[in-house]
């Protein structure tokens, strides 16, 4: 073979070469070269429902700080914590000594008034017969009626000191007044206590209570007498509303509402309660799995879609707003619309325009 001949060879093998590397290249190639993803179609819902959470707390519905109403030395104490007393047992007395003496002493002059009325009334009795008989002036007889009444009213007022001292003495014994359980003890035997000190704190036997503020909106909402889902650790009760206030709280802002426990409850005073209370949200938007979440710039959050480019199917970032969330999915809004295709899983593996093939979601 010349030169010639094998130069002419080569040139047509180089410009066949040439020519099929500017050819397409074959499907199969272009499958090869896109990722598959999991995805689903974005279906549009007119809002959704949460379970609003508030907290409160259990009290029982006779709850006191109780004390002596007179001031006096602690002399006997008949209870401490964690007793249960009855209604009108004893709890506590205070030295009453002082008390006593001046009771015996108001006693001996009530009756040496007593004495002194006798005799004046038999003075005036007397007297009034000399004066119908003119033997003795009006003055004069006017002078003992009068010292006759100064007595009589001198012992109304030894009376009415007698009863009050009489009062002071049953004072001085502190009562239950209603069956309990001793929450705290404040006091000591032999302290000195001013008037309405406590002494102790009761807890009564009473149905217990749950005490829980809600926004107004959701007060307004409710009815007394309906029953709602009450947690207390980890008991779940349907305590019945049985009453709402009327006013807010300036603090919180909030309503208080009271809720009544079954009589056999096992709470404590003080524990928490939570009120679980189902609410709707007319907000148009979407469901998505959390997984098909990813952070965008400025701290926004993407979805992304599946869009169409020049028959080739590519990824497209989207910015979106979380409305609400739970386990594993979330409710969201923006620059999506019904019937966009989002991945589902595996976005870290993505970036904005790359090729790919939407597998749907299983499940």
């Amino acid at each position: 073979m010349s030169i010639k001949t094998t130069i002419g060879a080569l040139y047509i093998i180089s410009v066949s070469l040439l020519l099929l590397g500017c050819q397409p290249p074959a499907p199969e190639a272009i499958s090869k070269a896109a990722t598959s993803v999991s995805s689903q179609p974005l279906v549009l819902s007119p809002g959704f429902q949460q379970q609003q959470r508030f907290t409160g707390s259990v009290r029982a519905a006779n709850t006191t700080l109780i004390g002596f109403e007179l001031a006096g030395r602690i002399e006997q104490l008949t209870v401490d914590s964690g007793d249960k007393v009855k209604q009108g047992q004893v709890l506590a007395r205070l030295d009453t000594s002082l008390l006593e003496a001046m009771e015996r002493e108001l006693q001996a002059a009530l009756a040496q008034n007593q004495v002194d009325i006798d005799l004046a009334k038999r003075t005036v009795s007397r007297s009034n017969e000399l004066k119908n008989s003119q033997f003795i002036a009006e003055q004069q007889f006017d002078e003992l009626q009068s010292r006759a009444n100064k007595l009589l009213a001198s012992k109304r007022q030894q009376t009415a000191s007698l009863q009050r001292i009489q009062l002071q003495l049953n004072k001085s014994t502190l009562l239950a007044p209603f069956d309990a359980v001793v929450s705290d003890k404040s006091a000591n035997l032999g302290q000195v206590v001013s008037q309405g000190t406590p002494l102790f704190t009761l807890i009564g036997h009473d149905q217990p209570m749950a005490y829980i503020g809600v926004p107004i909106d959701v007060a307004a909402k409710l009815t007394v007498g309906e029953n709602l889902t009450l947690t207390v650790g980890e008991q779940v009760f349907a305590a019945e509303l049985a009453g709402i206030s009327a006013q807010v709280n300036p603090v919180s802002r909030t309503v208080e509402l009271r809720f009544a426990l079954p009589h056999n409850a096992k709470v404590y005073n003080g524990e928490l309660a939570y009120l679980s209370y189902p609410s709707w949200t007319a907000t148009p938007g979407f469901w998505v799995p959390i997984a098909a979440l990813t952070d965008g710039i400025r701290g926004r959050w993407n979805v992304l879609t599946i869009v169409d480019n020049q028959g080739q199917s590519v990824i497209e970032r989207r910015d979106v707003q979380i409305l609400f969330s739970q386990a594993d999915k979330a409710y969201i809004s923006g620059a999506v619309h019904a019937g966009d295709i989002i991945v589902t899983q595996g976005l870290h593996k993505l970036v904005n325009g790359q090729a790919v093939i939407p597998t749907p979601m299983k499940g």
